[in-house]
């Protein structure tokens, strides 16, 4: 997977919320968005059954957050 660069106008962290991140395209955009240094909560259904994520937020110490929610 190609990993493109986002030019950024300030150093200040910028937060976003992103929903349906367990795969795919938003899976792609929160990992994306936390390589170039954007605050990510990432959201999705059941964090349980998609831990790959999170776990990639771990391992390479990324600004990504896979927070527990109840719906």
């Amino acid at each position: 997977m190609h990993i493109k660069k986002i030019k950024r106008e300030t150093t200040n962290t910028k937060n976003v919320l992103i929903t349906g991140c367990s795969t795919g395209i938003g899976y792609a955009i929160a990992e994306t968005l936390a390589r170039n240094g954007y605050q990510v909560f990432a959201t999705m259904r059941n964090p349980q059954k998609a831990p790959a994520l999170a776990e990639l937020a771990k391992e390479e110490n990324l600004p990504l957050t896979v927070p527990l929610l109840w719906m």
